[in-house]
């Protein structure tokens, strides 16, 4: 694994600052030293866009999109809680499927960045993305609800350990 860091300059930092806003999940301040990276994974192929802030990795980009990274900073962001049975798959990769979810917090639409939380474990497993409206997928009885886009265990939270 290659990591490639710039920092980010002043107007760099407050475009940044602006997207957040639209997700209102994270907030940086314009003091804090936000860096962009490029990670590297040769023997993958695969290239990641991340942002550390104050030295840790706290988003990465997936197209126009911006993801948290789930490396124990606080994320005010929807959810979805799972029963036991789903968290080993989940933190393998696997999608988030229907009868797995047992909770439902705050208000989401298909497209939305939720967060995947256990019923015993105090902080989220995986962030994801909505596949339906929250009241459709309540609705729902079976069917995969949201796309898993990082979970505990892979490479970008493996970034959080360096």
């Amino acid at each position: 694994m290659r990591i490639l860091k710039r920092p980010l300059s002043k107007k760099e930092k407050k475009k940044l600052i602006e997207e957040l806003k639209r997700y209102g999940w994270i907030e940086i301040d314009i003091d804090d030293k936000v860096e962009e990276a490029k990670v590297r994974i040769e023997d993958k192929g695969k290239e990641y866009l991340v942002y550390y802030v104050n030295g840790k990795p706290m988003l990465w980009r997936l197209g126009d999109e911006l993801i948290p990274i789930l490396c124990g900073q606080p994320v005010n962001a929807p959810s979805v809680v799972v029963d036991e049975g789903a968290v080993k798959f989940i933190v393998k990769g696997a999608d988030v499927m229907r009868p797995g979810i047992v909770a439902f917090e705050g208000d989401f639409k298909k497209g939305d960045i939720v967060l995947v939380k256990s019923t015993t474990l105090p902080f989220p497993i995986a962030v994801g993305k909505a596949l339906y409206d929250r009241e459709e997928m309540e609705k729902m009885e079976r069917g995969k609800v949201v796309k898993n886009l990082h979970h505990l265990g892979d490479i970008l939270f493996s970034l959080c350990k360096r």
